[in-house]
């Protein structure tokens, strides 16, 4: 025991030396960060694109940008990585670490700021601003896909139909940043729709982010509609998050309360606060810990009460 917490303590305070070096200050943690670089660096072959869908300020596409930089083995870097986002201000930003807040009002274009901070890598990368179901792919294959605009039913629906066919057999990879938070159940109805097209290959233990592997081409048309997501049964909805809790076995009390958070906004999202409710209940009786996502959806649920 004092062998594995003396391994341990040594794990955190390389992170931290990372994070001190190299973390760009985000809502992606140095793990996810650093991982991004790893791959670019060494597992990137150059046989599809890099496509970085939610890039917000840049961290994302930085850190991809720097592992390319140094691949040895993809000769042709330029406009590889693909950054999409809206690049308007929201509220909800003014939480993103590194003080940022300060500089926009909600529906500002924050788009010059992000073109500042890539602009040592500005060959890399190709930008696409707008609303992503306007802007659409242009149909190559997709290496390595980081999604994190996966916001509403709408979007998870153009994601799968659109980009996720683009994904090359055994070779590519899913980086999903919402696969643990609480907002985003059609994450996981779509995953488990889809689970014999993708399957597990990092839980990215300690953040938010799940990463998948393409097992075969994906039929658009069996990307559920949002619509089917929806409307859903109570059924299958109980499959989808016993499945999403399978991937993640070894994952820490947070990283699995905060999926069953997801199944308890499933219901907040279509105003089914009696269901939602009874799921958050039943996540407390199952011993899903409360310092998890399960604190945000409890609150929800108080302001539902009190309307």
């Amino acid at each position: 025991m004092g062998l594995l917490n003396s391994v341990r303590g040594l794990k955190a305070r390389a992170i931290s030396k990372w994070k001190q070096r190299n973390w760009i200050p985000a809502w992606t943690s140095p793990e996810e960060q650093a991982y991004l670089v790893k791959y670019a660096e060494r597992d990137y072959l150059g046989r599809g694109e890099i496509v970085d869908l939610g890039c917000l300020l840049g961290a994302t596409t930085i850190s991809l940008a720097k592992g390319l930089r140094h691949n040895s083995v993809v000769s042709a870097k330029t406009g590889r990585i693909h950054a999409y986002d809206l690049f308007r201000w929201e509220d909800s930003f003014s939480e993103l670490p590194g003080g940022f807040s300060s500089h926009y009002r909600p529906g500002e274009d924050f788009l010059p700021d992000f073109q500042s901070r890539i602009v040592e890598f500005a060959d890399l990368i190709k930008i696409y601003p707008g609303d992503l179901t306007k802007v659409g792919w242009c149909g190559d294959a997709i290496e390595f896909l980081l999604v994190d605009a996966n916001k509403s039913w709408d979007l998870c629906e153009f994601i799968g139909k659109n980009f996720h066919p683009h994904l090359l057999t055994r070779r590519s990879f899913v980086f999903d940043q919402d696969f643990k938070h609480y907002y985003t159940p059609w994450v996981h109805i779509l995953n488990f729709r889809i689970r014999a097209f993708l399957e597990a290959y990092d839980e990215l233990a300690g953040t938010c982010s799940f990463v998948f592997k393409s097992t075969a081409a994906l039929d658009p048309a069996m990307v559920p509609s949002a619509q089917e997501m929806r409307t859903i049964s109570d059924d299958e909805l109980d499959e989808v998050y016993r499945f999403s809790l399978s991937l993640i076995p070894n994952g820490s009390g947070w990283e699995r309360a905060n999926i069953m958070a997801s199944k308890v906004m499933f219901y907040i999202h279509l105003d089914r606060a009696a269901e939602a409710q009874s799921a958050y209940e039943a996540a407390l009786r199952a011993g899903f810990t409360v310092d998890s996502d399960l604190k945000k959806v409890a609150r929800l649920l108080t302001r539902s009460e009190t309307r």
